[in-house]
């Protein structure tokens, strides 16, 4: 995960206030997941969970 500018071959999904850009390859993989922002005292950031078998 990084901040980039979306290219005109990107997907754009608004979530939450939030846009996500991904590329339209890596829909596949992404799709049915769960994004999270977690903050604990092992750290923060964010975690991609998969809820598809489409995974790896």
């Amino acid at each position: 995960m990084a901040l980039d500018e979306p290219t005109e071959t990107d997907n754009i999904i608004t979530a939450g206030g939030i846009e996500f850009v991904y590329s339209k390859t890596d829909e596949p993989y992404i799709n049915d997941s769960i994004i999270d922002f977690e903050d604990s005292y092992m750290g923060k950031g964010f975690t991609v969970k998969n809820a598809s078998s489409n995974c790896c």
